[in-house]
């Protein structure tokens, strides 16, 4: 995520580091030698690029040169791991004796660091995050700066600006003025929050003592940038009110779009850890000046050589999958707060990480950058022309997998907490939202494919309560991707007759009780073969089984199948020889032979609807191939409802 520097910068940067200014000195001879000189294929070491420095010259020249000394540490002292071919500086080929690159040249993973406090609190972060929100305010003209925006239902309110100050709950219904909001994870502790019996209460005072060391982080923060009010979900929102829940899960999207500063406790698993978690000092080597020429702020100047901070997953674009390090990235819910913030202040596992709608900064500097940095914003490009819907909505599949690949605690969820940027994201030629899918390209948008990466996602439809109809991605709880689907390539052969969804809210975003499509494709019969039958092949999550297979009416079997349901089992069990359904949705574009195509089976007792009738007549998607042969398919569209 940071520009690459050449090798004349760092070679300046280095002795401008004891000169401060201009160098007269003749470049060393080893460092003028560190000039790509090979082509991809005459490397012996795959995927490597070969230089004309030896690391046997490069240590020699170490005792006398700033700029190789500085390359023979992050050599010796940093070896980087090979499964991340990123993070690594240089690597030593053995059998050679070369200084070799991975995958570039080695001086674009290097350039100058800021260093980091092990103190998150401090007063040099401080400065640090006003330095930062100084620059926002007075020159980013989109990051929505505004002195008095309309405050939400409740806040909490810093009445002193005391060490411990004192608090209560405020109704600011129709006051104006600057809040921050709070993203957090909830886990599994239950801390204080805000009831029909403790609102009273907690409008008279809130206890310092009796919130989660998060919640008072995030309010020293809030403190300490200027701010009067703090938003916390667990405190602003009642929790056993549905109705209250309801209403404030609609205006989330104004919540956090309209505040000052959002606080990201990103490290944090639950509110017990807090924002402000000491880290541990990075180790790094100190390269001292070979030329004697010293500065006039410090008479022993030096360099200090450490490991590079990565800053993937804060990329906005990053499939985010791991939250071992940051847990709050993981999360569904936080997916949309980042989305809809115009500022946000990250407290990460080892530094502090700004976005705002213009700008990505951290305490390293190894992020910095100054560009429009909005995830994906469905509108951008209807400010300078014509609205694109079908570019908008191939945006939004990129949403929808970037916040699919997120965790959810309570599955009910799944539509709610993308409302958000759904209502955000709403432009009249999109048509109507539709369960999570855009009407205007509502057939294409069925091509979602399930992608099961690992044992933890379940592999499995919502069962403790209904989500959304088979036919959307809401209706699994599992990552999906839509793969080509993106492009807008391929001839959408299906038509969409009818669609509808009963709403659970007056949010037409939100939660859905029933849905059904009734479509006009071509079909073909298919019947599901091999369910549950042992082999000695691994299935690659360390079981040995092979995994269910369709075959059609030609007993052939159907290639690049994603099931979206576990058929082993439960009420979406499927067994041997289950009579099955194919639905023609989109010819294949690079090979008009063969088509992307819903699997269906029938619908069950338990899965009748007042919308569809009877539920023979109805179908239940269970997956997507898009390896079928269009032969196979009957030449005449049929109707059929899919719920």
């Amino acid at each position: 995520m940071t520009s690459g520097w050449n090798l004349e910068k760092i070679k300046a940067f280095v002795l401008t580091t004891w000169h401060h200014g201009p160098q007269n000195e003749q470049p060393c001879p080893v460092c003028n030698s560190l000039q790509r000189v090979s082509t991809w294929n005459s490397v012996p070491d795959k995927g490597g690029v070969l230089f004309f420095t030896t690391t046997a010259s490069l240590k020699a020249s170490a005792a006398e040169c700033t700029v190789c000394e500085v390359f023979h540490v992050a050599l010796t002292k940093y070896p980087w791991a090979p499964e991340r071919p990123s993070s690594r500086i240089l690597r030593q080929n053995n059998d050679q004796n070369q200084v070799i690159v991975s995958d570039r040249l080695p001086w674009s993973y290097l350039a100058p660091f800021h260093p980091l406090s092990v103190n998150p609190s401090s007063e040099v972060n401080f400065r640090l995050l006003h330095k930062w929100i100084i620059e926002c305010k007075s020159v980013h003209k989109s990051c929505n700066y505004r002195v008095n925006q309309t405050l939400p239902t409740r806040v909490i309110e810093l009445l002193t600006n005391s060490h411990i100050p004192k608090l209560r709950l405020t109704n600011s219904t129709g006051m104006t003025g600057l809040y921050c909001a709070l993203s957090h994870c909830w886990g599994r502790l239950e801390g204080l929050k805000l009831t029909n019996a403790s609102s009273s209460s907690l409008q008279q005072s809130i206890s310092w003592e009796s919130l989660p060391k998060t919640f008072q982080d995030a309010l020293i923060v809030t403190r300490n940038v200027g701010v009067r009010y703090l938003w916390i979900d667990a405190l602003c929102i009642l929790q056993d009110d549905a109705a209250d829940w309801a209403f404030e899960a609609a205006n989330m999207a104004a919540v956090y779009s309209n505040a000052f500063l959002v606080i990201a406790g990103s490290s944090a698993p639950d509110g017990s850890v807090g924002c402000f978690t000491e880290r541990k000092q990075m180790p790094c080597v100190k390269v001292r000046s070979k030329s004697g020429i010293f500065s006039l702020r410090d008479i022993r100047p030096k360099i200090f050589v450490r490991e590079r901070l990565e800053h993937v997953d804060f990329d906005p674009n990053h499939l985010h999958t791991n939250t071992d390090l940051e847990p709050l990235l993981g999360r569904a819910w936080a997916f949309q707060e980042r989305w809809l913030a115009a500022r946000i202040l990250h407290y990460a596992s080892k530094e502090m990480i700004w976005e705002c709608r213009s700008s990505m900064h951290c305490e390293c500097g190894g992020c910095d950058k100054e560009e429009d940095n909005r995830v994906i914003d469905l509108q951008s490009d209807s400010i300078h022309s014509e609205f694109d819907p079908m570019r908008a909505v191939a945006k939004w599949f990129v949403i929808v997998e970037n916040y699919t690949a997120r965790s959810l605690r309570i599955r009910s969820d799944k539509l709610i907490a993308l409302a958000g940027i759904a209502r955000q994201s709403r432009n009249a030629a999109l048509g109507r939202y539709l369960a999570g899918i855009w009407e205007v390209a509502f057939v294409r948008s069925l091509l979602w494919c399930v992608v099961r990466r690992h044992q933890d996602h379940p592999f499995v439809r919502s069962r403790n309560a209904y989500v959304a109809p088979s036919w959307s991605w809401a209706s699994v709880d599992s990552p999906v991707q839509y793969g080509y689907v993106k492009d807008f390539r391929g001839l959408v052969d299906a038509e969409a007759v009818e669609v509808d969804c009963r709403l659970g809210s007056p949010d037409e975003h939100g939660q859905v009780t029933g849905g059904y499509a009734v479509m006009r494709a071509r079909l073909t019969k298919l019947k599901l073969v091999n369910n549950g039958c042992e082999s000695e092949e691994e299935d690659g999550y360390g079981g040995r089984v092979v995994p269910p297979q369709v075959s059609g009416v030609d007993g052939l079997l159907l290639n690049s199948i994603w099931l979206d349901v576990d058929l082993y089992e439960g009420r979406d069990y499927c067994s041997d020889g289950q009579p099955l359904l194919g639905a023609l949705i989109m010819i294949d574009p690079l090979d008009a032979q063969k088509c992307s195509a819903l699997i269906l089976r029938p619908s069950r007792p338990h899965e009748k609807s007042s919308e569809t009738g009877d539920c023979a007549s109805a179908f239940v998607r269970i997956g997507v191939t898009t390896g079928a042969r269009v032969s196979t398919f009957e030449n005449e569209k049929q109707t059929i409802t899919i719920i």
